[in-house]
């Protein structure tokens, strides 16, 4: 990536996108702060100090890098050193990614997420399925290297990249959300719109000030289009085409402005019909897939619901753990608003970012917390660009106690944000795997000692059962899937009952348990059936003998 600089900009985007981010953060966080505790049980584990030793790693090798050493290398041997952590931890399987990796076994591509299904299913063809555990990581590697250039790119002609700079930088890289997603075993679609997201960042910070405008427009608008059709969420930053080419028609002028418009639409439909034709020839199935709404089958939020204290606090929960150093950066901003502002330029990413910021405040999640953090989290790449710049001012020109205290901050939000991670993190020596059916979730929540907290997921009001299911080396697929007689499951399965009961209005429920070992050693698995609620039954007939279909199935296994 050409590290051109742009010339500074101080456009009516830049001014509006910067505090309209800053206002909703600001606004956001008190909702946030009272009530923290409902991310996730704050639980340290090993995944925190496997984190911070690698961190060291990290830190050690960014010392040891001379100043005559090229940034594009120092920033490929930090992406390859955290590429290091997402190797080293595991993450629990959310979602849908038992589908995905169903489908990536059968050649299966959606259209939603058909580009990163393809890479799937591509390599798992050609390497087996196993293969595409290691994706994540890759992923994370090739994101950072584009977030360090992309961030490098910014800096004014001249400006020094000292090193107390560039560590607050992968401070706030390393801090944000989005790491979840990289880790290995995480495979999800959202994270393979990141680096295209990222690369149209680039693109768009050097419009309208480079030798070519209209060539590096188009060129960010085809990086959006690749991010589109990565995944379906990013489609909602297309928006952000026409809005900075209006945006730039004062020093563009309309014709110019126009043409680049023209341009930036015609690349995005070029990018779609050149991966749509790829994966034609591949000869891979494409089916329809599903897109899901709230609990009214809405993907937006209700226009009265969006002032509402439980919205406010779930986008500041969000926020929080997608990049936390924006409080930070809000900080830094309240103390010196101008000279913060005339660090920052280049529109399209702080359109990027806002329309990041909106995504949030608008989108009505489905699944909640954590099933949809990929969806929360993987596009807030723009702003955590945005929040870095805005710190630079602290860090380069601050009196060496507050540059001390911002470093701290960060490193205070950095083991914040692992440790509200850590559950749904595990070391990669003791892997734990996660499958489920469509409308029954499992997920471990916590860890206690010697026993974990694991939460049911299903229909509203559903009888749900969890017992100990096999030896977690011999599960595989969904063993006791289908239909089964609840009575009789203890006695089919001939395995002790964890736990019996009905999931409650929000359709879930909490279970403590400690896992067991049989008489060979081996970790038992740990099993849960979710039946199909019958409205027209009393609800007694439900609990009583009786029987009852079991449409959905889930586990969770302890490999060693």
């Amino acid at each position: 990536m050409s590290p051109t600089p742009p010339q500074p900009s101080r456009s009516w985007l830049t001014a509006v996108c910067v505090l309209s981010i800053l206002a909703v953060g600001l606004a956001t966080a008190p909702f946030a702060l009272l009530h923290a505790g409902r991310l996730v049980v704050l639980t340290p584990g090993p995944p925190l100090r496997v984190w911070a030793a690698l961190l060291g790693a990290a830190l050690l090798a960014l010392l040891l890098t001379r100043r005559g050493v090229g940034e594009r290398w120092r920033n490929l041997l930090l992406s390859l050193a955290l590429g290091g952590l997402w190797v080293s931890c595991r993450a629990m399987p959310l979602g849908d990614a038992y589908l995905w990796r169903r489908h990536a076994g059968d050649g299966v591509v959606t259209w939603s997420e058909m580009g990163s299904s393809a890479l799937y299913a591509l390599v798992a063809r050609l390497l087996g399925p196993g293969a595409i555990e290691w994706l994540s990581p890759l992923a994370g590697i090739v994101a950072t290297w584009c977030w360090l250039q992309v961030l490098a790119s910014l800096r004014r002609a001249g400006e020094p990249a000292t090193r107390i700079t560039v560590l607050g930088d992968l401070l706030v890289w390393m801090g944000s959300g989005v790491m979840v997603t990289f880790c290995f075993g995480y495979v999800e679609h959202t994270q393979w719109g990141v680096a295209p997201l990222l690369l149209a960042c680039g693109s768009w910070s050097r419009y309208p000030h480079a030798a070519l405008p209209g060539r590096a427009f188009a060129i960010g608008a085809s990086w959006l289009g690749l991010a589109a059709m990565m995944h379906a969420q990013y489609v909602g930053l297309l928006v952000a085409i026409p809005l900075l080419a209006l945006a730039n028609v004062p020093r563009r002028g309309l014709r110019a402005a126009l043409l680049d418009l023209v341009s930036g639409v015609i690349a995005v439909l070029a990018v779609a019909a050149g991966v749509f034709g790829l994966v034609w020839l591949s000869g891979l199935r494409i089916v329809s897939g599903h897109v899901h709404g709230g609990a009214d089958g809405q993907l937006l939020m209700p226009f009265g619901a969006l002032l509402g204290a439980e919205h406010l606090t779930l986008v500041g929960l969000v926020l929080l753990f997608a990049v936390p150093a924006l409080a930070a950066a809000c900080l830094v901003v309240l103390f010196s608003l101008r000279t913060a502002l005339a660090g920052v330029r280049g529109g399209g990413i702080e359109l990027l970012a806002a329309g990041y910021v909106a995504f949030v405040v608008l989108m009505q999640f489905d699944l909640g917390w954590p099933q949809d953090v990929d969806l929360m989290v993987t596009m807030s790449a723009p702003l955590s660009l945005l929040v870095a710049r805005l710190l630079h001012h602290g860090l380069d020109r601050a009196h060496r106690p507050i540059r001390s205290a911002l470093l701290l901050g960060l490193f205070a939000l950095l083991f914040s944000t692992w440790s509200i991670a850590g559950p749904l993190l595990r070391p990669i020596d003791a892997p734990v795997a996660q499958q489920n059916q469509p409308g029954a979730t499992l997920l471990l929540t916590g860890r206690d000692g010697d026993q974990v907290t694991l939460e049911v997921r299903g229909p509203a009001g559903a009888p749900f059962v969890v017992f100990e299911g096999p030896p977690s080396p011999g599960y595989s697929g969904f063993a006791y899937s289908g239909r089964i007689d609840l009575r009789l499951a203890d006695k089919l399965l001939d395995t002790p009952k964890v736990a019996a009961g009905t999931l409650d209005a929000q359709g879930i429920a909490t279970v403590r348990y400690a896992p067991r070992r049989d008489a060979g050693g081996a970790l038992l698995a740990v099993q849960a059936m979710v039946s199909q609620p019958v409205a027209s039954q009393p609800r007694a007939s439900q609990t009583s003998p009786g029987p009852v279909s079991v449409r959905f199935s889930a586990a969770v296994t302890f490999d060693r």
